[in-house]
């Protein structure tokens, strides 16, 4: 139960923090309440199974950075009212606040939702053939490990979440998929700084690289 408690101070925390408009003092607060929270639910959770304990850092972690991707988008307070706030955190593993801010254009987009809807049938396809090689000696147990990552990647950040942002675009939420198209980045830079893993980059570009931009040159800060 305590570790509930925490994450719901968490997250009402959090929403609280982004509408601070003096930014090095909401700086300070992001960075440290997000300390706070993971330590605060490792006390709370280590009497459970670690992957509980797990779960529960991860998820707190998480909503700790949702804050200060918040507060590090602008010099400005957030324009987040307390219902995307928590759409936002609970809903999107997306790191890109701007998407929830009033004024998007209320339009499902069913072409995106049926290229997730492929990749989440072929992911499943996959996933199951991979489930019947189990019993067979084709192939250890190493590689089906292995080849069973391409399966979770297509049924959920190339399926369920692009069906996700597809129907957020309904409500004027302009949530971009997570992944875009890597196969077909030209370089290890593009596919690490541009295609892959998308809220990592943006994270990483609220929190760091623009802010040492700044601070320093454009060659030490990228």
């Amino acid at each position: 139960m305590s570790g509930w408690i925490i994450a719901g101070i968490a997250i009402i925390a959090g929403f609280f923090t982004g509408k601070i408009s003096r930014k090095p003092l909401a700086d300070i607060i992001a960075w440290g309440s997000a300390v706070v929270w993971v330590i605060a639910g490792k006390l709370c959770v280590s009497v459970f199974s670690p992957a509980v304990q797990m779960l529960a850092l991860v998820f707190l972690l998480f909503t700790g950075m949702k804050t200060v991707v918040v507060v590090y988008r602008s010099p400005r307070a957030s324009r987040l009212n307390f219902r995307r706030w928590l759409c936002f955190v609970l809903i999107w593993p997306g790191m890109n606040p701007y998407a929830f801010e009033p004024g998007g254009v209320e339009k499902m987009d069913w072409k995106l939702f049926g290229r997730g809807a492929m990749h989440f049938f072929s992911g499943t396809v996959l996933l199951c053939l991979l489930a019947g090689l189990l019993q067979t000696d084709l192939l250890s147990l190493y590689w089906l490990c292995l080849l069973s990552f391409p399966a979770f990647i297509l049924i959920f950040h190339s399926g369920i979440f692009e069906m996700e942002a597809a129907c957020l675009r309904k409500w004027g939420i302009a949530a971009s998929p997570l992944m875009d198209a890597p196969q077909r980045s030209l370089s290890l830079g593009a596919f690490w700084g541009k295609r892959w893993n998308i809220p990592f980059i943006q994270m990483t570009r609220y929190t760091v690289f623009k802010p040492l931009l700044k601070k320093t040159n454009r060659h030490i800060a990228f």
